[in-house]
């Protein structure tokens, strides 16, 4: 993280360099460690005991500033996994709409599957009934009943001979 453009929170994401580059606080903090290590007996002298000082404030201040960008990562974290909550909330409402619209699609092709089926079988019927009406036209000696086909075949549509 950089400290001129703020956290990560705020959107800045840190280049390659940025990354690998060492900063003043990060070289105070190395040369801190240089001077302490565990078991280590110091002796303290008047203008150690100031350096000291100086180093303990030092790193107090960079635990409250960690602090700070730990809390801020945290928010951070909080809004994105809210988000995501959000996001898998609306993916499972526009699932359940997918899901009612497929099923009336399919409730429609299903009536329409259905009315063509009957539409057929209709069509089939009428065929037969305009055959039967042909076969009496033609075949019956009874002028009346021919007559009758004939005139019914008219009405229906069909073209009939004279």
């Amino acid at each position: 993280m950089t400290e001129q453009n703020g956290a990560y929170a705020r959107g800045h994401l840190p280049g390659i360099r940025e990354l690998f580059q060492v900063t003043d606080r990060e070289k105070k903090i190395a040369g801190i460690r240089s001077k302490s290590y565990p078991g280590r007996v110091v002796s303290v002298h008047a203008g150690t005991v100031h350096d000291l000082l100086s180093d303990i404030r030092f790193l107090l201040s960079e635990l409250e500033r960690k602090d700070r960008e730990i809390s801020e990562c945290q928010e951070l974290y909080a809004a994105m996994e809210s988000m995501w909550y959000e996001a898998m909330q609306e993916l499972d409402r526009e699932r359940e709409e997918n899901r009612k619209l497929l099923d009336a699609y399919n409730k429609v092709y299903e009536n329409s599957m259905n009315n063509y089926s009957q539409f057929q079988s209709a069509q089939q019927d009428r065929e037969k009934l305009i055959d039967a009406l042909q076969t009496i036209r033609t075949d019956t000696e009874d002028p009346y009943t021919s007559e009758f086909a004939k005139k019914t075949l008219k009405q229906i549509g069909v073209n009939v001979d004279e």
